[in-house]
């Protein structure tokens, strides 16, 4: 609870005992059958109209509000306790209404209805509970001088009077709350709307004083009198009911009045609160506005943008027509897009003035405002800078286009150019190393047996370098036919291809212990010879890189998804380090020494061209020392 709060609290209990203290000083309508009005009720009612429902239970309860009937008429003993309850539920009911009120979630005039629905129901229930409660008197604070028994007539006239009591309280307390110089006095905020409730409440008192000073046997004739009959007193209480009604009515006209020309005045301000804004964002639009009459294509009215348009003075300018301030060309396009919103209710168009050349996206709105009689939105929104820049864009991605599709034939040609190079220099130097590695055998055939040791030793190496150019040539024309050749498509039997592959490695390194593990493999559609080459790549980079373990163990196995068929070879050789293989499939690129293992870095090269080749990708994984798997998928 903050400090606010408790102030609020303090305040209203404060109230209460100021309300509980009037209980002392009641209105005497009869003395000799306990008929009172209590004033004091008009401070619960501020409390819950001005604070809210928790600050006027709080009055009612800790400030003993709700106990003045107790002081007022003790004689009615228990049968007080049933009026102390409908006080505080009045009370709470008056707070609660007041908060949604102030939330707007009910209207103020639901604040008379709880009053009715409150004075219903208490004349309902007083009628049982009243004789029941006083069935139980005397009690223990007053032994004395209490009632055991009411007449109905009297728990009528005690019910009516207090319904009226609350009522006029109500009433009053909501029209003091409601007046300019109470609301600045008390920090209500205030906001102009309540500039005629001085008026209403000079005329609300005027007519209840009038009421007073002039009904026969009313108000005051009623308070001052005493009765000494039944008759006369029920004469006096029905004349005294009556005036307190008709005080009530007034009262609660004069109330309604008030609130009603507040609500209006509210509801006043605000249409022109709206309207100003309507207004205001109506002429900060860059769009140029109309709002054009559908029967007969006059301008209702139009933002300035739409004025300084046509370079037309405003009086004029709203008299002519819509259609007048356009060509007789263009006044067609504009009747056939008034036409087109009338039928659709919305359209929009892309309009290009000849006069301004300028471009406009036009939307057009269809409002109607009765069955026959209707009027037409135009927004028209300036796009000649869009239009340019698309115009631009384009423009420069056309041209981007040609130069990237130019570029790329360079490319291609370069690339295409190089490609035959390489052929050329392979084909070219396959002669000269071939005539190099003949005449060192037949030097070494001739002059062999004088070689000394370095020049046996050289002879030797030259052979062997020889060789080792004429196969690295062999597999640079070989991966340049790959890759100009067309793939000559048929059902590969992949388990067959695998396994001819197999025994043939084992041919050529009979030295090695080969094992491998196949599952069966499923048969795809490709280039059968390219295939073989693409596997016999892999499966003899696994039998060179596992030369220096017991023996040779490969795993075949495949993976089939949605669209394709994944191969993956799995081998227990030496390895590699994936983090220093930049690229293991770039051509010449090797991962181990020469003096290691044989090879020239065309292998994976060749095998990536081909998988591609069949629409495929490929795929290497190793860890040194633990082997390597290589994986590619092929079309389904």
């Amino acid at each position: 609870m903050n400090h606010m709060d408790l102030k609020k609290y303090l305040i209203s209990i404060i109230l209460g005992w100021v309300c509980f203290g009037l209980s002392n000083f009641p209105i005497t309508i009869d003395s000799a059958y306990d008929l009172y009005l209590l004033p004091g009720l008009l401070l619960p009612a501020v409390v819950a109209l001005y604070y809210g429902m928790r600050y006027a239970i709080a009055c009612c309860t800790l400030g003993l509000a709700m106990f003045s009937p107790f002081i007022v008429v003790p004689t009615n003993g228990w049968g007080n306790f049933v009026t102390a309850v409908f006080i505080l539920l009045w009370a709470a009911g008056l707070g609660m209404c007041r908060d949604k009120i102030a939330k707007g979630e009910i209207p103020f005039f639901a604040l008379y209805i709880f009053q009715v629905l409150l004075v219903l129901v208490y004349f309902l229930c007083n009628k049982t509970l009243v004789q029941f409660f006083v069935s139980y008197n005397p009690p223990f604070w007053c032994k004395n001088y209490t009632f055991s028994y009411l007449p109905e007539n009297l728990i009528n006239a005690n019910a009516t009077v207090l319904a009226e009591t609350m009522t006029i309280c109500i009433l009053l307390a909501n029209s003091v709350l409601s007046l300019p110089f109470v609301k600045r006095f008390l920090k209500i905020k205030t906001n102009g709307y309540e500039k005629d409730n001085y008026f209403v409440m000079v005329i609300t008192v005027f007519l209840t004083a009038f009421l007073a000073a002039f009904s026969s046997n009313g108000m005051i004739n009623g308070m001052m009198s005493i009765s000494f009959t039944v008759n006369a007193y029920q004469s006096n209480i029905g004349n005294m009911q009556f005036a307190l009604l008709k005080a009530a009515v007034i009262l609660l006209l004069g109330d309604f009045l008030m609130h009603y020309l507040e609500y209006h005045n509210r509801q006043e301000q605000k249409s022109r609160e709206m309207a100003e804004t309507q207004q205001a964002v109506f002429e900060s639009s860059d769009d140029m506005i109309w709002c054009v009459n559908g029967q007969n294509g006059e301008i209702v009215t139009c933002n300035s943008v739409a004025k300084s348009f046509f370079d037309a003075q405003s009086d004029v300018f709203n008299e002519r027509k819509f259609f007048e301030l356009f060509s007789d060309e263009d006044a067609i396009l504009w009747n056939d897009y008034f036409d087109e919103t009338e039928k659709s209710g919305h359209y929009i168009v892309e309009y290009y003035d000849a006069v301004s050349e300028h471009y406009y996206q036009v939307h057009l709105h269809r409002i109607g405002l009765s069955a026959k009689k209707y009027n037409i939105a135009v927004f028209a929104k300036d796009i000649t800078d869009d239009i340019l820049f698309e115009e631009q864009t384009r423009r420069m991605n056309d041209e981007l286009e040609i130069k990237v599709l130019e570029r790329t034939q360079e490319m291609r040609n370069a690339y295409n150019e190089m490609e035959n190079m390489c052929y050329i220099i392979a084909h070219e130097f396959k002669s000269p190393i071939r005539a190099i590695s003949l005449y060192n055998t037949i030097l070494n055939d001739e002059s062999g047996s004088h070689f000394t040791e370095e020049a046996n030793d050289a002879s030797l190496k030259i052979s062997m370098y020889c060789n080792k150019a004429l196969n690295m040539i062999g597999e640079i024309l070989k991966y340049s036919k790959i890759k100009s050749s067309r793939l000559a498509l048929a059902r590969v039997n992949m388990n067959k291809l695998v396994e001819d592959i197999i025994e043939e490695l084992r041919m050529i390194y009979n030295t090695h212990d080969i094992r491998i593990n196949m599952v069966k493999l499923p048969n795809v559609m490709g280039d059968e010879i390219l295939l073989r080459c693409c596997i016999y790549n892999i499966l003899l980079n696994s039998v060179k890189y596992s030369a220096g373990v017991e023996f040779t163990y490969i795993h075949v196995f495949f993976k089939d998804t949605k669209d394709e068929y994944v191969f993956c070879f799995k081998d227990n050789g030496v390895g590699f380090d994936m983090e220093y293989a930049s690229d293991p499939f770039q051509m010449f690129n090797r991962l181990h020494a020469d003096i290691q293992f044989e090879g020239n870095g065309i292998g994976l090269a060749t095998v990536k061209n081909i998988v591609e080749k069949h629409g495929g990708k490929i795929g290497i994984d190793a860890k040194v020392n633990e082997g390597c798997t290589v994986s590619f998928t092929i079309p389904k």
